[in-house]
């Protein structure tokens, strides 16, 4: 990285203003003040503007990289503010689910079990149930007949021709 030379600067000290006047730039501040605010001195104003100018263009490199981890930590705090309204919304589940005395105690289990789990980062698992089933006991099979009606299928079998 290539600081702004200041004769008679150490190094070290470039190098914080240099920072400085970058992290200013990505919070909005203009490059004028933002050379003031760093640390930077200047006989007029023109001469602020022509070294801020300057300075800005050899940091650009410096001021997309913050501007790009500013961006992360965005996301990330996005990211955990989410995790913290979904974290908020199982505990209230879960309350509701313990006081409900008609709840049965698999289905408790299984909320906590769900809850620990998204909360470790386990993935969830969703297993559709169908609600919709018959079953029926009998002695007697089903004809052939009864079959086909039931499961809408073609019986194929001795005597039968196939159209396949």
């Amino acid at each position: 990285m290539t600081f702004h030379r200041r004769p008679g600067m150490p190094r070290q000290i470039r190098e914080i203003l240099c920072e400085k006047f970058a992290q200013l730039i990505v919070a909005g501040v203009r490059p004028t003040d933002a050379y003031r605010q760093a640390g930077y001195k200047a006989s007029s104003d023109d001469a602020a503007r022509a070294s801020a100018d300057k300075l800005l263009t050899k940091m650009q490199s410096r001021i997309a990289e913050i501007m790009g981890l500013a961006e992360v930590g965005n996301r990330a705090q996005q990211t955990l503010n989410l995790f913290q309204q979904d974290a908020a919304k199982c505990r209230q589940k879960l309350h509701e689910l313990m006081d409900d005395k008609e709840c049965p105690h698999s289905v408790r289990f299984n909320a906590v079990k769900l809850c620990l789990g998204y909360a470790l980062g386990l993935p969830v698992q969703y297993v559709e149930q169908n609600v919709n089933v018959r079953y029926q006991i009998t002695d007697q099979p089903m004809s052939e007949a009864e079959w086909a009606k039931e499961f809408d299928a073609d019986i194929i079998g001795p005597g039968s021709k196939s159209t396949h």
